[in-house]
């Protein structure tokens, strides 16, 4: 493990901080060149805060409870430090330096507030470097005066990001949604989710079109940027949730229509991807929002 090469640290003070507030508390900006850069929540657990990580330059990768992500220049991440399903790493397979920065919050709601943008809209957000939210919090860092920052303008800085984030998410799905396919890849959409049910294979997806599976998969993935393999999983997950959610179906039964051969694939497809059995998403689980299904993998901002 490593903490890469430090540029600038700096913890803020907070004048008489309220704990039902959340707070702007550091500011960190950092290099690093190499795999021994990682962080781990399940190595992290005594700590209580979040961030936001964003790159300057490179790329790297973070990983949560829904799948793996690459973040790029522009871009930033959302990561719980001590949430165990998640972390971030300088990629197994980068070349060049990983620049970024990162912004800490804490108290308040500011974790919930976080792990709800997670689940909405994803982890990974585009965030233009010279918007006026990363300037002002990058300001406040830099700043050389000494006096120390209000409970309310902590806050305020908080939710200005958030703000901005959730902002981001809006005009990038409103813009996702709003691109057009070539025909084959809707066709293929339109087949996956109302045939669903019955799990339909690439080959006989490809066979109905007319097409062979190579060229369809080829297709799909640079129309969408999404294998057609994890497509058909992610849309497979979404619609048992549905049904767990939103009958009383029994489990067997949900198994079943989902053309399982047994419960036991089910309950076990099921906590692979999920990470939680059928019987406890039902009580507790949220519905998930994927921008891609891979399994976790692997530190310190």
């Amino acid at each position: 493990m490593s903490d890469g090469k430090v540029l600038f640290r700096k913890i803020l003070t907070i004048k008489s901080p309220l704990p039902e507030l959340p707070r702007y508390f550091g500011y960190i900006h950092t290099k690093a060149d190499s795999p021994d850069y990682y962080s781990k929540g399940i190595l992290r657990s005594g700590e209580n805060h979040c961030i936001f990580h964003y790159t300057l330059h490179g790329r790297g990768s973070c990983y949560n409870e829904f799948g793996r992500f690459e973040t790029k220049p522009g871009q930033g991440f959302l990561s719980i430090i001590h949430d165990p399903l998640s972390g971030y790493a300088y990629p197994d397979d980068g070349t060049e330096e990983w620049e970024f920065i990162c912004f800490c919050f804490d108290g308040g709601n500011s974790i919930a507030l976080f792990r709800e943008l997670i689940r909405e809209y994803g982890a990974i957000y585009t965030v233009d470097k010279n918007s006026d939210v990363i300037a002002e919090l990058k300001s406040v860092a830099y700043s050389e005066d000494s006096y120390p920052q209000t409970p309310f303008e902590s806050s305020r800085l908080f939710y200005s990001l958030y703000s901005e984030l959730v902002r981001s998410a809006i005009t990038e799905n409103k813009a996702q949604a709003e691109k057009g396919f070539h025909p084959y890849v809707r066709s293929t959409q339109n087949i996956v989710r109302t045939e669903i049910e019955q799990n339909p294979s690439i080959d006989q997806i490809a066979m109905r079109l007319g097409l062979s599976r190579e060229y369809l998969s080829r297709l799909f993935k640079a129309e969408t940027g999404k294998m057609l393999k994890d497509y058909i999983r992610e849309e497979r997950i979404l619609r048992i949730c549905k049904l767990l959610k939103r009958t009383e179906m029994s489990i067997k039964d949900i198994g079943e229509t989902m053309s399982f051969s047994s419960s036991t694939n089910f309950v076990r497809f099921f906590h692979n991807i999920m990470h939680i059995t059928p019987t406890d998403f039902r009580r507790h689980g949220s519905m998930p929002d994927f921008l891609t299904l891979a399994s976790n993998s692997r530190k310190n901002p």
